[in-house]
């Protein structure tokens, strides 16, 4: 049987389309950068088929919303949550993840690796959830050099899987994940 099915992601569209949800139609062949901020805000761009950026989120406070934000295309997504939100996409669509996202609390993400870490401290209360309707992908830009990743979240790929983009060649030396798969 299967875990979560089609009619689960339609409750984050609906919530999405709610007054206090974030709801973004498709944008054919260009994703959408989602900018999380750790002031609780979110920036979400796209580009026209001009090829020129145009915001249509901008510094969104996620403290003001329903934490439910759903976009009919690929996301590219970065930044540090401060808030609870659940991001999700279309059944053929993925979020791709182009560099650390983490909580805004512990101010050091890799405390939450460390045996004395307390997780029942009420600042550590940021939670995000992404539901690719097919991957969920780890893209961190090419650089000289293979830097370690850190994901705060929990991933859930439908149809598809969790996997990095550059699986032969780099450059994610080690993908750090505090949450659930």
């Amino acid at each position: 049987s299967t875990l979560i099915s089609a009619g689960h992601v339609a409750v984050l569209r609906d919530r999405s389309l709610e007054a206090t949800g974030i709801h973004l139609p498709s944008n054919p062949g260009r994703p959408y950068p989602v900018l999380f901020a750790s002031d609780g805000t979110v920036t979400i761009q796209k580009k026209n088929a001009n090829r020129t950026w145009q915001t249509v989120v901008q510094d969104k406070d996620l403290s003001t919303t329903n934490g439910a934000i759903y976009i009919e295309d690929q996301v590219q997504i970065r930044g540090t949550v401060n808030g609870q939100v659940t991001l999700g996409t279309p059944q053929n669509k993925d979020i791709i993840v182009t560099d650390d996202l983490v909580y805004a609390h512990p101010p050091h993400p890799g405390d939450v690796f460390q045996a004395d870490f307390d997780s029942s401290d009420p600042q550590f209360n940021d939670k995000l959830g992404l539901i690719a309707g097919r991957d969920i992908v780890f893209k961190k830009p090419w650089n000289s050099s293979w830097d370690d990743m850190t994901v705060m979240a929990s991933l859930l790929a439908v149809t598809g899987s969790i996997r990095n983009y550059y699986y032969t060649t780099g450059p994610i030396k080690t993908l750090h994940v505090y949450g659930g798969l």
